[in-house]
């Protein structure tokens, strides 16, 4: 790299976990790659606090070069929550290295510490907000289904409410939290949030502080029940518009109050992923914004298997109410073939359901856009459970 000296890498202290009165330092390692380096303030210890917390120092991975920290890769541990289950998940961020010790794969084995951590405790599936090469070597995917929206006011006269009493206004924080999280906790599938956690997110803003966004809660009440719930960004990096990074509540209300939501915020259109299958799609329509029949598109980031027969063993409750007992017990297994992956299941019937490699793997598991999925044909078992929801990524969970 011009103007700069390569430090290679045997006198390197690592890979190894963050000792906890290391992490200030580390702070300033990312800070300097995600913040000073692009000409914003040095706010990651900020934006992340579940992930540059002293509690979490043994999910954060380094190298150092004479106790300064030079590379980095940070796991935060949570839960998903789908029907019936509580998945363990992991979350990746903050993948950076010093630019002169760049080229030597630090960042490379780091990840793949970062994937073993995963597999020591019990985290079947990785979230990662990147989709670099990095990620899809070492076996992350595009994942989900939803459509990028960019929804303007219907032209004409409004129509009537089909909520009397529809109103919105700003959430009074804190002293609304538990209102808040009642909201988000009707949601059959979302990210498990701790009483605790709740101020902590709010205040951090991890996703719309990389904007610079205004982030505000707004609530949809009926009468005076508090029915639904916005979380909203906007600033001048989006002119014009309001960013949704959470919607959750009735969605005939988030429906309802969209067109007051713009007039509120004094914005033009609402930039709002819709997830498939998400009941608001439909709702929208009804009250005369426009869905179409745009792409659908996979999430943004990546998503990971880490151990898929735990994965399989898991989602048990959820396959329970959709599948044939045989496949809720089938042995997930990994073999290997041609030098790549096998993924398969297999009943006790001797029935087989197999996959080739982890792209396969993930697109069968959650679909991928609009690409067709060839492994879980319509008329297979699998296809009344597959593909399996997910949640936004880039909400308050946001790593």
């Amino acid at each position: 790299m011009e103007g700069s000296t390569q430090h290679c890498g045997p006198g390197l202290d690592g890979p190894r976990p963050v000792r906890p009165q290391e992490l200030p330092q580390v702070v300033d390692l990312v800070n300097q790659i995600f913040c000073v380096a692009l000409g914003k303030p040095p706010t990651m210890g900020q934006q992340f606090p579940q992930l540059f917390s002293p509690a979490n120092a043994a999910n954060l991975f380094l190298y150092a070069d004479q106790g300064r920290p030079v590379a980095h890769a940070g796991l935060w541990m949570g839960t998903l929550h789908l029907p019936g289950v509580r998945l363990p998940v992991a979350a990746l961020g903050s993948v950076c290295t010093l630019p002169p010790y760049r080229g030597q794969g630090l960042a490379g084995r780091l990840v793949a510490m970062a994937w073993e951590r995963c597999r020591e405790a019990g985290r079947p599936l990785l979230f990662i907000s990147g989709d670099r090469s990095l990620y899809l070597r070492q076996g992350a995917h595009r994942a989900g289904r939803y459509r990028d929206l960019r929804l303007r006011p219907p032209a004409g006269t409004p129509k009537p409410s089909a909520l009397p009493g529809l109103g919105i206004r700003l959430a009074r924080l804190p002293e609304e939290l538990p209102i808040v999280a009642r909201l988000h906790q009707q949601e059959p599938v979302r990210w498990h949030r701790p009483w605790e956690a709740w101020p902590e997110l709010i205040e951090a803003a991890g996703y719309a502080t990389i904007y610079h966004l205004r982030q505000e809660l707004w609530l949809v009440t009926v009468g005076e029940n508090p029915v639904a719930c916005w979380v909203t960004g906007r600033g001048e990096a989006f002119p014009g518009e309001l960013l949704v990074l959470e919607a959750f509540g009735s969605r005939q209300a988030l429906a309802a109050s969209l067109q007051p939501l713009l007039a509120a915020t004094g914005t033009e259109q609402a930039c709002l992923p819709l997830l498939e299958g998400d009941p608001l799609g439909p709702a929208l329509e009804a009250a005369g914004f426009p869905v179409g029949s745009g792409p659908v598109e996979p999430l943004p980031g990546t998503v990971a298997v880490t151990d898929w027969p735990l994965l399989w063993r898991e989602l048990a409750p959820y396959l329970e109410e959709r599948l044939p007992r045989e496949w809720v017990g089938a042995q997930a297994r990994v073999e290997a073939a041609n030098g790549r992956s096998r993924y398969l299941l297999e009943t006790e019937t001797g029935e087989v359901w197999t996959v080739e490699g982890e792209a396969a793997l993930i697109r069968a598991l959650f679909g991928q856009g609009d690409q067709p999925v060839p492994e879980v044909p319509p008329h297979h078992p699998l296809a009344a459970a597959l593909p399996l929801p997910l949640p936004w990524p880039k909400g308050l969970n946001y790593i």
